[in-house]
């Protein structure tokens, strides 16, 4: 499809993965990220890595570790289910309010948010893991954490992003100008 440039297979080399992976990560072997016995799994993260850098064309110094995810923690979906169960758009359009995403984000915060798109899209079969996240989420709303939190929390600004462009030295400093004195060359 349009935009998309498949990349040549020995991008996706295990050895080189391996060596590139372990240079960015500064380590001798990947056993302690627990993808031992996973080449491909491997392959593609080396494959990803090296995009990255083709992209952006420094030094990643953000990207520390690496982390495997089984595919049986969490319900798997076809793209059909996705769309008719309705997480992110309406089958009706892509009015977002229209959405199970719509209706329960409330989150203040981007990062929030996010982490609610990944809960939803990839929901966890472990009754234990979600009893423990509703137990933690119980426990802000009976002891009405969760109001108090609310307002402080809108003032943070996007706080993974901000990193990754500090991080990657693309990051731009906005000014806010408090004094009634236009901006060179505004007008009024």
């Amino acid at each position: 499809g349009k935009g998309r440039h498949p990349l040549a297979p020995w991008h996706f080399d295990t050895d080189s993965a391996e060596r590139e992976l372990c240079r960015q990560f500064a380590v001798q072997d990947l056993s302690g990220f627990g993808c031992d016995n996973q080449p491909l799994a491997v392959g593609a993260a080396g494959a990803l890595l090296q995009y990255v850098r083709d992209t952006q064309r420094h030094a990643l110094p953000h990207l520390k570790s690496l982390s495997v995810l089984d595919r049986s923690d969490f319900l798997l979906m076809d793209a059909a289910s996705r769309r008719n169960l309705e997480l992110e758009r309406s089958l009706s359009g892509d009015n977002h309010q229209h959405t199970l995403i719509g209706v329960l984000d409330r989150c203040a915060t981007p990062m929030g948010g996010r982490l609610l798109r990944r809960w939803l899209n990839n929901p966890l079969r472990s009754h234990n893991r979600l009893g423990q996240r509703h137990d933690a989420i119980a426990a802000l709303i009976d002891q009405r954490i969760a109001d108090d939190l609310r307002e402080p929390l809108r003032g943070i600004g996007d706080v993974e992003r901000i990193l990754t462009r500090v991080s990657l030295r693309s990051a731009r400093v906005r000014m806010r100008s408090t004094s009634p004195i236009p901006r060179s060359g505004s007008r009024r």
